[in-house]
């Protein structure tokens, strides 16, 4: 579709423009912020590879890589260049703020591989899957709240059922209400259902 071509097309001017002997740095920085805005963080983390060649001593170059990792959920190499920021930069509250939530992210994040680990083998109950939704919540993985609500919603009643799937239809129509409320809404829903469980 031409708006996925578009986002290409300025994708690849982006990495061109940087990757540039005569570049300039102020602008390149821009133009990674802008691969980031268009989801090519990979991109974005190679490009500043570049920059970091020229510039090793720019604390931000640091933040903004972290920032392509953790979009990527990589955290370990996301705290190790917030720090590296940080380090670079005593003081800097963003730098610091950032690397922090980051963390807290990750124990989140290792958390979920414990409850997927235990999956394995052992049956998907309704409360492990609700857990695991709070979990993914709690990081904004709304995608993923859906799909273990909607399993959950199979092992409710009937009601439960057809209450998610209309849920689920009014996400998409809209309506007014944004989607983190719907589904702030269907997280009340399943933990009070959880309690009569």
């Amino acid at each position: 579709n031409s708006d996925q071509t578009e986002r290409h097309v300025k994708g690849i001017a982006c990495m061109r423009y940087i990757s540039h002997p005569e570049s300039d740095y102020r602008y390149s920085k821009d133009l990674v912020k802008k691969l980031m805005t268009l989801g090519f963080f990979a991109e974005s983390i190679n490009a500043i590879d570049v920059l970091l060649k020229k510039f090793p001593q720019d604390p931000e170059l640091y933040y903004l890589q972290g920032l392509g990792y953790h979009n990527m959920l990589q955290y370990e190499l996301a705290v190790e260049n917030f720090s590296r920021a940080s380090r670079m930069l005593p003081g800097n509250k963003k730098f610091t703020s950032q690397g922090l939530s980051v963390q807290k992210e990750e124990e989140v994040w290792n958390e979920i591989e414990t409850i997927n680990q235990s999956l394995i083998n052992a049956e998907y109950t309704f409360d492990i899957l609700l857990d695991r939704a709070e979990l993914f919540f709690s990081i904004k993985q709304y995608d993923a709240v859906l799909y273990d609500l909607g399993s959950v919603s199979k092992m409710g009643s009937a009601n439960d059922s057809l209450y998610f799937t209309s849920t689920v239809s009014s996400l998409y129509q809209g309506g007014g209400r944004n989607s983190v409320e719907i589904l702030t809404d269907m997280m009340e829903h399943f933990r009070s259902v959880k309690e009569l469980h």
